[in-house]
């Protein structure tokens, strides 16, 4: 009986952090989705000055999209072939480089300013990959390891934190743009705060992926230890 119970309260305790993780990795992909569409009016204003780099600014707002095509048809594979666990932290790694170097973006052509949106929808792209490969693995992760009766709950909680992390963009946003000021108005601006707020807008979207990183891998150390068999079954 007492076995029984230590294996039940595991097996709880590894559902509740497989969720938290799937949970939280949702709310990490509708951020970096979404985001784009309040910095690049920032990247836009900074570098084009109006109209002039339209086209430049639709290729990185569509960037992750293409991106995410690509990481949901293939991701599915990748968690067979390496794992769900495995899979879904090679998911959130893309989806911290592409953040970070997303926020670090600067003109590939200094004589082009309007070329850091080369780089900007490079990095979009690699985010991509890894947003959409949230999608399958999250949802079976959490069905897996969920039992019968809370299956169905499991999935729909992971599933509802991507609408607050749509709702963070403008929440964040809010706040660093009053904090650090618009790229339009650098007259009422310190020069060396212009470009700070899209730069943090989007860094930000790496720091779930960040967090949970020590949870993914007392997640994966778990996984493997109920995995081993124990001794009376070598026996």
């Amino acid at each position: 009986a007492g076995a029984e119970a230590a294996e039940e309260e595991a097996a709880r305790k590894r559902h509740l952090r497989n969720t938290l993780i799937a949970a939280a990795s949702n709310l990490s992909t509708a951020y970096n989705l979404v985001n784009i569409n309040l910095a690049h009016v920032e990247i836009e204003n900074q570098y084009c000055h109006g109209d002039e780099c339209h086209a430049q600014v639709t290729t990185a707002s569509t960037a992750c999209l293409v991106g995410a095509v690509a990481g949901q048809l293939t991701f599915g594979y990748v968690g067979d072939c390496l794992g769900r666990s495995r899979a879904l932290n090679l998911t959130m790694i893309l989806s911290v480089v592409g953040a970070v170097v997303s926020a670090l973006a600067v003109p590939l052509d200094p004589g082009n300013p309007s070329s850091i949106f080369i780089f900007v929808s490079i990095a979009r792209f690699i985010l991509g990959i890894g947003v959409g490969g949230v999608y399958p693995l999250s949802a079976t992760i959490a069905a897996e390891s969920s039992s019968s009766n809370n299956r169905g709950r499991s999935v729909s909680l992971v599933f509802s934190m991507q609408g607050v992390g749509q709702l963070l963009v403008p929440l964040i946003g809010m706040v660093f743009l009053y904090g650090f000021g618009t790229a339009d108005a650098r007259a009422h601006n310190d020069r060396g705060m212009v470009g700070v707020s899209w730069r943090c807008i989007l860094g930000i979207g790496a720091l779930p992926g960040i967090i949970l990183m020590p949870l993914k891998m007392a997640s994966a150390g778990s996984e493997q230890s109920a995995a081993a068999p124990s001794p009376r079954q070598l026996t």
